[in-house]
């Protein structure tokens, strides 16, 4: 086995979602082979919810199913995921096939790790160097806004399929680190295993931070003068837009995309000041020596850890990128972004847009309900609107839940008490005051303003390379993850205690 080369001008082939693309199957053949490994890998399996935007999640409906098995040679046994009104819903068994391939690699060969990271520092200059170049041009035919749209989606596709391996490793880097250090406790090896270079956001912070300072040095009061008067200092302009590029994408995630600006980016300094938000020191760690394995094991983490990091940013900077094309094909097609969003990527084509019933009717469909369904042995299926929501119900049912008291692993030592805050999504309206604690399935860059203000962060998943280990560790607060649970556990409102010496958090009124 061996990564390909990214080729970013290549033209991918999208699968046929609406059809059984190989052996002829039916969708009950399909549905049933589900059945039968939904069974089979029970306790492997995890559940997850995240806010989800059919268009933004529709090219990980073939990268982690179609081309993760094809450029692996193994897939993972099944996923499915089930979409509606802007929520989604993920069940996988992400550490059985790719990552289990990839791990034996990287034991059986020396130099396979220096081959991942040579190749996976070719794939992120080739991609910083493709987007640098993406200027969106300005009245345009409509054909040309899908062209750069299916372009910039192929991109992430291509691009992808080497990152992702970095989230489906992370149980069993866990279990490896487990059995080389079985005098240490889960908590003391995540002093060492995650990355110790600062995350892409912590380097935003930094920056604003730094614009602060710069301020009060240059009598620029960011509270008495307003942006159009600030905006007019070259020197303050040139600051400010470095902020922005920095730090635009983190307004992007599969539940949607806010379109950023210098004024907003100026309202996010201003917030900064107004909270007295200062650098992240960082925290001492605890000294420990290696064995010649041991070290190794670390430097794959520590690499798979920094590689998750990457992913996330270069998937939030994509659905920037996408985003801004689809606002320009709103206007040309008089169909909102907000609706275009409910479609696939590849369903946005000028036939379909042409066809202004055809395209509203799918449009409603999928709003009410999108059930996606791939096994490694039958392949893909999808269903819309009621059949969607009555297959999803025969396929899931909720476990009745009454636990008070839950454990995960300790990402970040700590402790804390504060208000239950379950954020989902971070797009809208949300009441989150300092000293909450932050309860979600997962943490990506647009979580880090709530994640600041938290006194604790709770999550559903994650393990020694996630994002919430990453950046709780850098701002030093109390951090359990992994609970697989917590989001249906506690309620908004909760009043709870985390203990990230143990790994607990429980209910205290």
């Amino acid at each position: 086995m061996r990564y390909y080369d990214l080729r970013l001008n290549k033209t991918m082939k999208w699968p046929e979602f609406q059809e059984i693309t190989k052996h002829n199957n039916s969708k009950e053949k399909v549905l049933a082979d589900l059945l039968k490994l939904q069974k089979k890998y029970t306790e492997e399996t995890e559940i997850f919810h995240i806010p989800s935007k059919v268009f933004y999640v529709s090219p990980g409906f073939y990268w982690i199913t179609e081309q993760l098995k094809d450029h692996y040679g193994v897939g993972m046994p099944f996923v499915f995921g089930y979409f509606k009104e802007g929520k989604g819903e993920w069940h996988w068994v992400p550490h059985i096939g790719p990552a289990q391939k990839v791990m034996k690699q990287i034991e059986k060969e020396n130099t396979f790790l220096s081959e991942i990271q040579n190749k996976t520092k070719r794939i992120i200059d080739k991609f910083d160097g493709w987007l640098a170049k993406q200027e969106i041009k300005n009245d345009k035919c409509l054909q040309y806004y899908i062209d750069k749209l299916n372009e910039t989606c192929n991109v992430l596709l291509e691009t992808n399929i080497h990152l992702q391996i970095s989230f489906h490793i992370n149980e069993l880097l866990r279990n490896k680190l487990v059995s080389l250090f079985p005098e240490l406790s889960e908590t003391e090896i995540m002093t060492f295993a995650p990355s110790n270079k600062k995350a892409d956001v912590v380097h935003h912070d930094d920056l604003l931070i730094d614009l602060i300072w710069w301020c009060k040095e240059n009598k620029c009061s960011l509270t008495k003068l307003n942006f159009d008067t600030l905006i007019q200092k070259p020197a303050f302009k040139k600051k400010l837009e470095s902020c922005y590029n920095h730090g635009y994408f983190l307004h992007s995630s599969y539940g949607g995309v806010n379109l950023w600006s210098l004024k907003r980016e100026y309202q996010e300094l201003r917030e900064k000041v107004k909270e007295k938000i200062g650098q992240v020191h960082e925290t001492k760690k605890e000294e420990y020596s290696f064995t010649k394995e041991q070290q190794f094991w670390v430097n794959v983490s520590q690499f798979f850890s920094l590689l998750r990091d990457k992913r996330k940013t270069i998937q939030q900077k994509v659905f920037y990128h996408m985003a801004c094309l689809l606002e320009e094909i709103a206007k040309k097609s008089t169909i909102s972004r907000t609706n275009l969003e409910h479609l696939r990527v590849d369903q946005i084509t000028i036939g379909s847009l042409q066809n202004k019933k055809e395209i509203k009717n799918i449009i409603n469909k999928q709003k009410e309900g999108y059930f996606f369904a791939w096994t490694t042995n039958k392949n893909i299926f999808t269903e819309t609107g009621k059949d969607a929501n009555v297959i999803y119900e025969k396929y899931y049912s909720e476990k009745e839940h009454t636990e008070t008291e839950i454990s995960g692993l300790s990402a970040s030592q700590g402790f804390a008490k504060g208000i239950v805050r379950i954020v989902l999504n971070t797009h809208g309206k949300i009441t989150f005051n300092k000293g909450d604690v932050l309860v979600t399935a997962m943490t990506s860059p647009d979580f880090v303003p709530l994640m600041r203000k938290a006194s604790a962060i709770v999550t559903d998943l994650g393990g020694i390379t996630c994002h919430a280990a990453i950046i709780a560790r850098e701002f030093n607060k109390p951090c359990i993850v992994g609970t697989r649970i917590a989001t249906k556990i506690f309620k908004e409102g909760d009043i709870v205690e985390v203990d990230a010496e143990k790994g607990i958090v429980k209910i205290i009124k």
